[in-house]
């Protein structure tokens, strides 16, 4: 858990109370991030103490009552992270849950997913209903896991730097998201891939 910048330490916490609107996963594989370095370090700080982890999957262990039927105990699920967002400023209406500045992120300044279970809040599945997905049964809980980070890639590759056939690339860094990157652009297309780390 991050207590206070640049504290961390390891914790027995409770199972998560499972409100009306609420989905408890028990998380069956989680991600170290380079930004959960960030906290350990102090670079990063928030307003209270919360658990790390925001790559995770698992399956649904609870559901509240007003949880629409299309998610069921046993499903197995990977989440986005977004924990909570205000799902009405311009970013919120075009879909851009990561650009809402009221947005919370499971495990980076609320609870996340390193413990065995994490709370998926109803709230945001109001807001925003792909912030937990189903993980098909071809795909491991390991390979779920970092799909966060693989997105962030495909998300920069893709939308962001609109990489096209026949493009040249410069990849600067090659933890985890650099090489997921390079993979994206090699499937996009591109023809010359340099690569600085």
């Amino acid at each position: 858990r991050w207590l206070d910048k640049g504290q961390l330490e390891l914790q027995e916490v409770p199972v998560p109370e499972c409100g009306e609107d609420d989905i408890i996963i028990e998380v069956k594989a989680a991600g170290i991030c380079g930004a959960d370095m960030h906290w350990a370090s102090g670079a990063f700080t928030a307003d209270a103490p919360f658990t790390l982890g925001h790559e995770f999957c698992g399956v649904i262990a609870e559901k509240g009552t007003h949880v629409s039927p299309y998610w069921q105990i046993g499903d197995r699920v990977v989440s986005d992270n977004t924990g909570s967002a205000c799902g009405h400023c311009s970013a919120c209406r075009r879909g851009d849950y990561v650009h809402c500045k009221e947005r919370k992120t499971l495990g980076c300044g609320m609870d996340g997913g390193f413990p065995r279970y994490v709370k998926i809040p109803g709230g945001i599945l109001t807001i925003d209903p792909n912030a937990l997905m189903k993980l098909p049964e071809t795909i491991s809980f390991e390979e779920g896991a970092v799909l966060e980070p693989a997105a962030n890639s495909y998300r920069a590759v893709v939308y962001e730097a609109d990489v096209r056939p026949g493009d040249t690339i410069v990849i600067v860094g090659l933890g985890a998201l650099g090489l997921y990157a390079l993979q994206i652009a090699k499937a996009a297309g591109a023809s010359r891939l340099i690569c600085v780390g």
